[in-house]
């Protein structure tokens, strides 16, 4: 019995899991602005609440990337949440306008169930716990958009002793 239970948890999660979709990745700006769209895709049978987190990131010395809250580049989302049904894809629109160049920052699409995953095995009855998915679509904004993110990487590799 448990391990029936177990299979069906893990088919259930890895078909949560493998049915977000955020596109395209990421993009490169010239001149300090981006303007731009990005898509939010729900590839499932269940409805999902995405929520639009903005971060910024930075390389540490062990050459991981670490997330913080944006504080000086300015952005605009056509919106910040929303909720698409079964295989909806959604358009997302954004402005970023950075102090200085090379800036660069990702907007995280955070994927829930809209409602609460229930799994009834004979007369077990289990309620799941909310998994959230966080996908991010990454910009660099640079003086020229051509190798902005070749550059961006390289910058923050050096300023960490990374070569």
């Amino acid at each position: 019995m448990k391990s029936l239970l177990g299979i069906a948890m893990l088919l259930t999660l890895s078909t949560f899991v493998s049915a977000q979709k955020i596109s395209p990745l990421e993009a490169e700006y010239g001149r300090g602005k981006a303007s731009g769209e990005f898509y939010v895709e729900n590839l499932s049978l269940s409805p999902m609440a995405v929520t639009i987190e903005p971060k910024g990131f930075a390389m540490n010395a062990n050459g991981k990337m670490d997330t913080f809250d944006l504080k000086d580049v300015k952005f605009k989302l056509s919106e910040m949440s929303m909720k698409l049904g079964p295989l909806e894809k959604h358009t997302v629109y954004y402005d970023v306008a950075c102090p200085s160049t090379p800036c660069h920052l990702a907007f995280y699409a955070r994927f829930v169930p809209a409602k609460r995953v229930k799994l009834d095995i004979g007369d077990k009855h289990f309620e799941g716990v909310t998994i959230a998915v966080h996908l991010p679509y990454v910009i660099y904004v640079c003086e020229k958009a051509k190798n902005c993110e070749v550059e961006t990487k390289e910058a923050m590799r050096k300023s960490v002793g990374l070569n």
